[in-house]
């Protein structure tokens, strides 16, 4: 399943890019607040696309490789809020 894909272009675009990858790297590993904020995110992706294959009979892969599929996951509002992880934002935005 492609959750993990759409959750980092989400995440990318959710942060504006200002995601402090460096620090995210040297500490290999996530923050505990931006661990929490991606389990929430893949959860709510995966719900989304499962949803909307309960109704059609495409494959898993076939739909997550439509463009429909990635502007339905850009345009939805998860209800996360980039508060929580602010810690883990650059520091000069």
């Amino acid at each position: 399943m492609p959750v993990i894909v759409y959750s980092i272009a989400y995440l990318n675009s959710f942060t504006k890019g200002y995601l402090d990858l460096n620090k995210i790297w040297q500490r290999q590993c996530l923050s505990e607040s931006l661990q929490w904020f991606m389990d929430r995110l893949c959860d709510s992706i995966n719900e989304k696309i499962y949803t909307v294959l309960k109704s059609s009979r495409v494959s898993t892969l076939s739909y997550a490789r439509k463009k429909e599929t990635y502007d339905l996951i850009k345009s939805s509002n998860f209800g996360l809020k980039i508060s929580s992880i602010i810690d883990d934002l650059l520091e000069n935005i």
